[in-house]
């Protein structure tokens, strides 16, 4: 958004503005963490190759290379993601700390996954190899494909996040 030389905005950006701020909570900023959601983490998007996500997140990321054409990436927060063909095609969080776009991290109890995904969670089909006592989806729509959240719950706990596209979860693609 930009100002006129007076100033002055017009009247639906200013009042845009205005909206954005009232449902913002009063701690937020520029420099917020990075969240899981079903289309990537943060500004990187399934779909990206190195030097993409390296610009989107001004940041180094670690390579590794892996088999069959997947290499895995280290991502701030020391996020698991495979690429596959060289794109981001899935990430995994392991660990608590970094949280999804609805402030779900690892180590979260059932009832709180299922009330901040109110309506929004089923079940369905994984390629994960970890023992899991349930396995709940949290499904989006975009860009011609199916992108998912997995989470992963044993003991009543969510013990990992995944994310990537539908197919990538129910197979683990090329990697797999």
């Amino acid at each position: 958004m930009h100002l006129s030389a007076s100033g002055v905005r017009s009247a639906p950006v200013a009042l845009g503005l205005v909206s954005l701020l009232a449902v913002l909570p009063a701690t937020s900023s520029a420099a917020a963490a990075p969240r899981l959601s079903p289309e990537g983490f943060g500004p990187v998007h399934f779909g990206m190759n190195i030097h993409q996500a390296e610009a989107a997140l001004g940041d180094p990321i670690e390579v590794d290379p892996g088999i069959n054409g997947c290499s895995f990436w280290t991502l701030p927060g020391d996020l698991s993601g495979t690429a596959f063909g060289g794109r981001l095609g899935y990430i995994l969080l392991s660990e608590p700390g970094p949280r999804t776009t609805r402030n779900i991290e690892v180590g979260d109890g059932l009832a709180r996954l299922r009330h901040r995904y109110r309506g929004r969670l089923h079940k369905g089909r994984s390629a994960s190899l970890g023992a899991a006592d349930l396995r709940l989806f949290n499904s989006e729509s975009g860009g011609g494909a199916v992108y998912e959240l997995e989470f992963n719950i044993v003991g009543g706990k969510v013990a990992f996040i995944s994310a990537g596209t539908r197919h990538t979860i129910e197979t683990f693609g090329e990697c797999a």
